[in-house]
């Protein structure tokens, strides 16, 4: 299906011949969708269109993406093999900021501080400058049609990562500590939020650390879910993040550890059905904040999407079923789209099951928007 009615949801072209494990929207253009796969592709989108405007190909699956800050032509990625590759998505190289021993899970960028932050399945979290001079190129590729070329303009390619200019407002102290810090466990998810990263990992371990000082751990937690931690999200206003399990729950965090701040935090079921007479659990493998509103979408392997008030405790919609397990999602940068990745997480194992694709949701100006609480006489 492509797009036909404004306002109705539709779905993109060319979508990934298999599992999409990540669908990114530019941080700057509302239009561009970045989508990652197991099928060893980056995949570039304009979802106004909609068409495919690039493909990008690597030599393992891909298991997660994300833009270099601000910059909407400049990206990194990660998966199955170790290495943890920078994109130029105007000049069509690529350069290698270095590799951990093990598959990536997951990436995200620090404006701030102008690093890439990388958790690894060999329970390390990778600190990596793409500016160093250290980089490594690996050559121009032709997008579109995925193939490499040669290595011609190397030394272009480090000179251009080099000078990358800082971002507005970040520290004039980055972080100087690079490198691989050592963890109790494989991390399965990360996110950042101003100097704060939270780390998620196996065996409900969550670590927070300040990144201008990874030597020290801020704080160790434990998850206040039973299950395996499958997704962790800051919420923007740096106060906190939520994270989910395979268990179809939901827990809302704050970082301040004062016991009266940590008095508001709270866990909630979801993702479950009734199926002749028993509770159906489902993972909840997503999770997504609105850049206006401070809400939040969840998506499950029960191929459902939700947002939610956390501040009010409320579900604000539920979205129609979609025909395979949500396995990513996020909000463009104005909030007024949400890309949503049908595509199966073989939680039940191998089986037939529909063909993968990257639905887009338009939000209504009303949709996010948390709900009002009548104040009590």
């Amino acid at each position: 299906m492509s797009k036909t009615t404004k306002g109705a949801e539709y779905t993109l072209p060319d979508a990934p011949s298999d599992g999409i494990s990540t669908v990114r929207f530019s941080p700057t253009e509302p239009g561009r969708l970045l989508a990652t796969s197991w099928d060893t592709t980056l995949r570039l989108y304009d979802v106004e269109r909609p068409a495919l405007l690039g493909k990008y190909e690597t030599s393992a699956a891909v298991l997660d993406a994300c833009y270099m800050g601000s910059n909407p032509k400049r990206v990194f990625s990660v998966g199955l093999d170790p290495a943890v590759r920078g994109w130029d998505l105007e000049t069509r190289t690529q350069v290698t900021l270095g590799s951990h021993e093990g598959p990536v899970r997951c990436v995200r960028y620090s404006d701030l501080h102008g690093v890439a932050v990388t958790g690894s399945w060999d329970k390390t979290v990778g600190i990596w400058d793409p500016r160093s001079t250290a980089v490594q190129p690996v050559g121009r590729i032709d997008v579109g049609s995925g193939g490499s070329g040669d290595n011609d303009g190397s030394a272009t390619v480090i000179a251009a990562w080099a000078k990358s200019d800082p971002a507005p407002g970040s520290v004039t102290d980055p972080v100087t500590q690079y490198g691989r810090y050592m963890q109790p466990e494989r991390i399965f998810s990360l996110d950042i939020v101003g100097h704060i990263a939270v780390v998620a990992m196996a065996e409900r371990h969550i670590y927070l650390y300040d990144l201008r000082n990874m030597k020290e751990t801020l704080q160790r937690r434990e998850s206040s879910l039973k299950y395996m931690t499958r997704c962790v999200s800051c919420m923007p206003n740096g106060k906190g993040y939520v994270c989910s399990s395979i268990e179809g729950r939901i827990a809302v965090e704050f970082i301040d550890p004062d016991p009266a701040v940590q008095a508001n935090k709270y866990a909630f079921k979801c993702h479950r059905r009734q199926a002749e007479g028993v509770d159906v659990v489902y993972p909840v493998n997503a999770l997504a904040f609105h850049p206006t509103y401070g809400t939040f979408a969840s998506g499950g392997s029960d191929g459902m999407v939700y947002t939610w008030d956390g501040a009010n405790k409320k579900r604000l919609r539920s979205y129609p079923r979609h025909p395979s397990s949500v396995s990513s999602l996020d909000f463009n940068c104005n909030g007024s789209l949400l890309a949503v990745a049908s595509s199966y997480t073989f939680d039940e194992g191998e089986k037939d099951h529909p063909e993968d694709a990257i639905y887009i949701h338009p939000i209504g100006p009303e949709e996010a928007k948390p709900k009002k609480v009548e104040s009590k006489a």
